[in-house]
């Protein structure tokens, strides 16, 4: 039976060691600027560009934007560690002389979605997009189960075979 309890407790605290949750990418990026999330939170990252090329769809324009530097990171680091990297955070547009909630008000080159037909909203170019490589764990019950069902068949397993 302690064998049973200890499989269980490593099993079951090894599933839960798996996790890696970062908080949803924000919903209400303005053009020129990419949802991203990571250990360090949400933000919209700069849409960089030097060419239409670079869009995929879309146009490279020089937009005026709302940036504050954003620490990327979380998480321990090592003592000899190097500085988290600091990007630009796109806050919110200053076209037209609109004031900025926060930060600089910036001229960039960025990339624009196209537009849809017959409608003044822009749709989502498919602009390249760099991850973090995090993972958010097991998404299917069967899959957060699978260390468990391993571990109590090797335990019945060892109970079927006979004595010596």
């Amino acid at each position: 039976m302690r064998a049973l309890t200890l499989t269980l407790g490593l099993l079951l605290a090894a599933g839960s060691a798996l996790a890696d949750k970062v908080p949803p990418p924000p919903k209400d990026c303005v053009p020129g600027s990419l949802e991203r999330t990571g250990h360090s939170g949400p933000y919209c990252a700069l849409a960089s560009c030097k060419s239409n090329a670079e869009c995929q769809g879309g146009s490279c324009e020089t937009r005026k934007l709302c940036i504050v530097p954003k620490t990327l990171g979380g998480g321990r680091r090592p003592r000899d560690a190097p500085p988290p990297p600091v990007v630009p955070s796109v806050v919110g547009s200053c076209e037209r002389g609109k004031a900025c909630p926060s930060g600089q008000c910036k001229a960039e080159k960025v990339c624009i979605p196209r537009a849809r037909k017959g409608e003044g909203t822009p749709e989502p170019a498919p602009i390249r997009r760099a991850g973090c490589g995090c993972s958010l764990g097991a998404t299917a019950p069967a899959e957060a189960l699978a260390p468990l069902l391993l571990g109590l068949a090797a335990l019945l397993l060892r109970r079927a075979r006979p004595r010596r």
